[in-house]
C-alpha cells in the first residue's frame, strides 16, 4: 500500500513523474498496488487514476454526498472511464440512508460495504484518521472488490 507522506512538506517534493515511476516499479513487483489518495482531485491524484486499473471511491454515508458527487462529475467530465470506478460504502451500520438511494444519487452501483464498529473501535474513517490503519475486516472487503474485478478482467 502506497500511503500519504507523514509530513505535508515532503509531499511537495514528490512530483507526478516520481509517482508514475514509483507506480511502474511497484506494478512490476506486485500483483496489486493500492494507493491511498487525498480526498480531493489534483494533478497528482489524476495521474494516479490515469495509471490505475481500478479506483475505489470509499464513501461514508454520514458525510455529505455533494462532495462525492462533485468528484464523480469531475471524473466524468474528463472522461475517466466509470467502468474503472467502484463505490465502497463505509460504516453502513451507522447510516440511516438506504444504499439504493445513495446509488441513485451518485449514479454508480455500490460494489462493497465495509461494516461499522468493528470490535467497537469507531468508524473506519476515525481509525484511519487516528492511526492510518485498516481493520483486517475492512481491508479484506477492499481486497475482495479488487480481486473480483481483476479476476473478471
Amino acid at each position: 500500500m502506497l500511503c500519504a507522506p507523514p509530513d505535508v512538506t515532503i509531499a511537495d517534493a514528490i512530483s507526478e513523474d516520481h509517482i508514475i515511476e514509483i507506480l511502474g516499479t511497484l506494478q512490476g513487483m506486485f500483483d496489486y498496488v493500492i494507493v491511498d489518495t487525498p480526498p480531493y482531485l489534483d494533478g497528482m491524484v489524476l495521474s494516479v487514476l490515469e495509471h490505475s486499473d481500478l479506483a475505489l471511491m470509499v464513501v461514508d454515508p454520514a458525510s455529505p454526498r455533494n462532495n462525492v458527487k462533485l468528484h464523480l462529475d469531475a471524473l466524468r467530465l474528463i472522461k475517466y472511464p466509470t467502468s474503472r470506478l467502484r463505490l465502497v460504502l463505509n460504516c453502513q451500520q451507522t447510516s440511516k440512508l438506504d444504499p439504493a438511494e445513495i446509488e441513485h444519487s451518485l449514479g454508480l452501483r455500490i460494489s462493497a460495504v465495509i461494516p461499522a464498529n468493528y470490535r467497537n473501535s469507531g468508524s473506519l474513517a476515525d481509525r484511519v484518521a487516528r492511526r492510518h490503519t485498516y481493520t483486517p475486516k475492512a481491508f479484506a472487503t477492499l481486497c475482495r472488490v479488487v480481486g473480483a474485478d481483476i479476476g473478471n478482467s
